[in-house]
């Protein structure tokens, strides 16, 4: 028995207007295909089959999952951009038809559900782009929608050196299935750590030094090349600077944690305030600059 070919969804997508685009999984397998295109795909697979083969182990592991959001945007060297348009794709489906984009730099997640609470999900997150393939696993935090990952042992990557390098996607889908049958007991390390965030006071000296920090990482990284990643751009660390104090001067109670902090620090590890191959990277480097400083597993 043929499964019936799926109804063509009508999307226009236009990353001029919208830096970033928002798709379901059902929209993304409906862009254009890098092999029908003539282009050999990143690392052997295209997007949609990767998600595809991380939704499969989870399936065959009885795992109860949910896909969320994909977020795609353009970006990288002009000559492998990361959203490209195809002309003779759109004779057949309309100008900027989402059948006529080539897409190669998205991020998306699929969250896991056993033993969500109301404030945080575990989460696998995927992040495809011209560089390669990062997967990792972390919490998702309703409230800020934001991704939180503790831990380099949390992230594996098809390049570099410091993400647990696996430039071979059948392990790399291993490993994914080594962490969602570790999910129970990984969640709960993690949630220990969010727990001791919470404890742990800021004062407005103590804000002082973290955002001092960071900029010291920031330049690590610019300037003496001393830093691969760091937790949040100049550009970041200053509208960071500026929310906090507003909000100190509001009530000093708003960010009297360091969970509160950590939180508004995340918000900037988004598309459209960080580019996508940068996510991970530097949500991972703010969360043990933190977890470091403050000896939240000691």
């Amino acid at each position: 028995m043929t499964s019936k070919p799926k109804k063509t969804i009508k999307k226009v997508l236009d990353f001029k207007a919208n830096p970033v685009e928002v798709l379901t999984l059902d929209e993304l397998e409906q862009t254009a295909s890098e092999r029908n295109s003539g282009n050999k795909p990143i690392f052997g697979v295209e997007h949609h089959e990767l998600f595809g083969m991380i939704i499969a182990k989870m399936t065959s592991m009885n795992v109860q999952y949910d896909v969320q959001k994909i977020y795609a945007s353009d970006g990288g060297e002009k000559s492998f951009r990361g959203a490209s348009r195809l002309p003779y794709m759109e004779k057949d489906f309309g100008e900027k038809s989402l059948q006529s984009w080539l897409l190669r730099r998205i991020i998306g997640s699929i969250h896991l559900k056993q033993g969500a609470s109301k404030e945080s999900v575990g989460s696998v997150g995927i992040s495809f782009h011209q560089r390669g393939i990062q997967i990792s696993y972390g919490q998702h935090i309703k409230l800020c929608k934001n991704m939180s990952i503790y831990g380099i042992k949390n992230v594996m990557s098809t390049y570099g050196e410091e993400y647990n390098k696996i430039p071979n996607i059948t392990k790399m889908i291993e490993v994914v299935g080594d962490w969602v049958a570790e999910h129970e007991l990984k969640r709960a390390r993690d949630l220990k750590i969010i727990k001791r965030m919470k404890e742990t006071s800021v004062n407005y000296q103590k804000a002082c030094e973290i955002i001092g920090e960071m900029s010291v990482l920031r330049i690590g990284k610019d300037i003496l090349r001393t830093e691969k990643h760091y937790a949040l751009s100049q550009t970041q660390i200053t509208k960071f600077t500026e929310r906090y104090v507003r909000d100190f001067r509001e009530n000093p109670e708003n960010v009297n944690n360091l969970w509160k902090l950590y939180n508004m620090g995340t918000q900037f590890h988004k598309p459209g305030e960080t580019d996508i191959p940068l996510i991970v990277p530097n949500n991972v480097t703010l969360s043990d600059y933190l977890i470091n400083k403050f000896k939240l597993e000691n």
